[in-house]
């Protein structure tokens, strides 16, 4: 091999490392020599980060991701992606937090279904029947969420967002056979069955099944 073949050989070999070494620590595989931090997202959506105030990218549900800082501590902070309908409507409750004591190089942090003292939920609702059904979470109370989204006859684990999570908390279907189905506690009662124990930690999942 020629001088000018096997400097050319070492270009690329090098552009490949450089490539790779850059896409491992976007993914927080690797530990990078500059300062820096990682968002662990447990959510079923994505999170969008933003440093000092700054936004700095989104993170994937589910996933790791890498931010480097040119300083620390920083205050962090997230604002978890929103479905969107057609009209513009954004469903599912405003879900975001910050991390105030001040992130340092190295640091983990975590976002899942529980931010300070707040529960959220991620109803995910199977349809079993030929109706099409309004969704509604926390019916009948001043939380009340009717965003105007339906539930399509025989579907499967659809989901409509995060939604705080009460000891009351519902979620229900206005179907078109002119019946109400709900879970959890009755619209419009005070109290009843509690859907907290039964929520996923961590990704907020709630599993429900409208049978025939």
């Amino acid at each position: 091999m020629s001088k000018t073949s096997s400097f050319i050989v070492e270009i690329v070999i090098g552009v490949i490392v450089a490539i790779l070494v850059v896409f491992l620590i976007q993914q927080g595989r690797l530990i990078s020599p500059e300062p820096y931090f990682v968002v662990d997202n447990q959510l079923l959506r994505p999170v969008n980060i933003y440093v000092d105030e700054a936004f700095r990218g989104e993170v994937d549900s589910q996933s790791l991701r890498t931010f480097l800082i040119d300083s620390y501590p920083v205050r962090v902070r997230f604002e978890v992606v929103r479905f969107q309908m057609s009209n513009g409507t954004l469903l599912g409750d405003s879900m975001t937090g910050h991390f105030t004591y001040g992130v340092n190089t190295g640091e983990t942090i975590t976002v899942d279904n529980t931010i300070g003292d707040n529960l959220y939920f991620y109803p995910m609702i199977t349809n079993q029947n030929n109706l099409t059904c309004e969704f509604a979470v926390n019916a009948g109370g001043g939380s009340e969420n009717r965003p105007g989204a339906y539930l399509p006859a025989y579907s499967s684990r659809v989901a409509f967002g995060y939604y705080r999570l009460y000891s009351n908390s519902n979620i229900t279907l206005y179907c078109n056979n002119g019946r109400t189905y709900w879970w959890g506690t009755e619209p419009g009662k005070p109290s009843g069955t509690s859907l907290i124990p039964s929520v996923q930690a961590g990704t907020g999942v709630y599993d429900i099944t409208l049978n025939p």
